[in-house]
């Protein structure tokens, strides 16, 4: 029998490879500024480091400028402008791969947070599909759970989750939800009542298969009691998109 234990240090493996995505506003003093925020998984490719979200995270941010607001997009402590990185992005599969210099990729895992974060570099690519009834670990972070520090900084708690796979198709896979089995990450204690999930598109999806994890995908969105992720294996070593 698995211990409680062991789950829980499954389920926690995927935070050290997300992070928050906060766009929107400039920060202001003299009012809140208007911001949301997503997730993006880290990983490593042939073509370098690379950080991987959904195109509709990608695309709410497009259609904020093209309104006209002046907005910022930041992934962790790393400001950057994402059109001008966008290696990719498929609107049928929801992914968006973002190329990171070396020098931004540092900034992103250097902001001081409780997690050692990291890139996650895959013995091989791409990766096995998902399949049904796999176990798959994967986290978030909620935009219900942003916490405002200052003005101009904010705090993000991870949601971290292990859940079995109950249908797969081209593009993606689906877990059925069950609240119970969903994990709070370190010592945030609000998960049962986490009532919206908005926030935790794009974070990474692992299989752990023969004592090794895979990753296997990024969380698109929850919908009539299932999670939804894009299938990994649908970006190339190169970082484009191939649906």
């Amino acid at each position: 029998m698995v211990s409680e234990d062991f789950l829980k240090v499954v389920g926690k493996f995927p935070a050290m490879f997300a992070k928050a995505v906060v766009f929107g506003e400039h920060p202001s003093r003299e009012r809140p500024s208007k911001l949301n925020n997503g997730t993006v998984s880290l990983l490593r490719l042939d073509c370098g480091p690379v950080a991987v979200t959904c195109h509709h995270v990608i695309d709410f941010y497009r259609k904020r400028v093209k309104a006209g607001e002046k907005c910022l997009f930041q992934v962790g402590q790393c400001r950057l402008d994402p059109f001008d990185q966008l290696l990719s992005e498929n609107s049928d599969a929801d992914l968006a791969v973002l190329r990171l210099t070396e020098t931004q990729a540092g900034k992103v895992v250097a902001d001081g947070s409780d997690i050692c974060s990291q890139f996650f570099a895959p013995a091989s690519w791409p990766p096995l599909r998902a399949a049904e009834g796999d176990d798959v670990a994967f986290c978030g972070f909620p935009g219900e759970w942003r916490e405002t520090v200052d003005y101009d900084s904010f705090r993000f708690a991870s949601y971290s989750v292990r859940e079995r796979v109950t249908a797969v198709g081209n593009l993606s896979f689906i877990c059925a939800f069950d609240r119970q089995s969903w994990l709070t990450h370190f010592y945030y204690k609000g998960a049962d009542s986490l009532r919206e999930f908005g926030g935790m598109s794009g974070g990474p999806a692992f299989a752990l298969r023969n004592l090794n994890f895979e990753f296997v995908g990024a969380v698109q969105k929850y919908a009539t009691d299932a999670i939804h992720f894009a299938h990994a294996g649908l970006i190339g070593s190169n970082g484009h998109i191939n649906p």
